[in-house]
């Protein structure tokens, strides 16, 4: 077995056969942020941003401090470039933000930090420091492609909806269409499957299960696994955990 600290993130692999690891990532009670970032192939001003994201993953509170997530959106194919990342779910993610109040409107490149429009990266700001609030601990397991993920809150919630994201980083794609055209543009922390469920707290816990999908890489060097509990029918989240997703051949 091999244990891997980090901050209060516990990140545990244990050998459960020849080509599966199981997999433990603890959150800690401290709230830890979520950093949503909405971009598009499409969209010139996006790749700044996306350069921004992707130096995150040097950061040392990476995963033990904050979770960056890229949705891709696809409001902005019609520009003369598909983007391969892009899903109509994901605009719409964007949209239920500016509908919750959340966003001013809807934007791209756009920031979302803890549930709230994050403009300080226009200004090179740093980002918010991590929230102080104890939440409570969130834990994602995964052992032979099951993901079961588990929140033990320290706030009042009776229900909530659990959230889960494969990740993938060092995606290079050349562009021959769109604002972008003639580029190689990188990606990383970019959502290749995102899936949620609302649930009931259950012996003082929120608990729900997902099966892995078969990933296609889509040439990314590396993969990550991230989670988030929100209210049901709020983006605004309570908790986040996340950390790299290993396999063994």
């Amino acid at each position: 077995m091999k244990l891997l600290i980090s901050s209060l993130q516990v990140f545990v692999l244990s050998a459960v056969g020849s080509s599966v690891f199981a997999q433990t990532l603890i959150s800690g009670d401290q709230q830890v942020q979520l950093i949503e970032l909405y971009t598009s192939e499409g969209c010139s001003s996006c790749p700044p941003a996306d350069r921004w994201l992707g130096r995150l993953q040097y950061d040392k509170g990476l995963w033990s401090d904050f979770v960056p997530v890229a949705f891709h959106v696809d409001y902005w194919d019609y520009l003369g470039w598909a983007d391969k990342f892009a899903e109509q779910a994901f605009s719409d993610r964007q949209h239920l933000h500016a509908d919750q109040g959340n966003i001013s409107r809807v934007y791209t490149p756009g920031f979302v930090i803890q549930g709230q429009e994050w403009r300080g990266w226009f200004q090179r700001k740093s980002r918010p420091a991590r929230p102080t609030q104890n939440t409570g601990n969130l834990k994602l397991s995964i052992e032979s492609h099951i993901v079961t993920i588990e929140f033990t809150p320290q706030i009042i919630m009776t229900e909530g909806e659990v959230n889960f994201a494969v990740l993938g980083l060092g995606l290079r794609h050349s562009i021959f269409g769109g604002e972008n055209a003639g580029t190689e543009l990188d990606h990383d922390f970019v959502v290749l499957d995102h899936r949620h469920k609302p649930t009931q707290i259950k012996n003082k816990k929120l608990s729900a299960e997902f099966t892995m999908a078969p990933l296609v890489s889509r040439n990314s060097t590396r993969l990550a696994v991230v989670a988030w509990v929100t209210p049901v029918d709020k983006l605004k989240p309570v908790q986040a955990v996340g950390g790299w997703y290993y396999t063994h051949d």
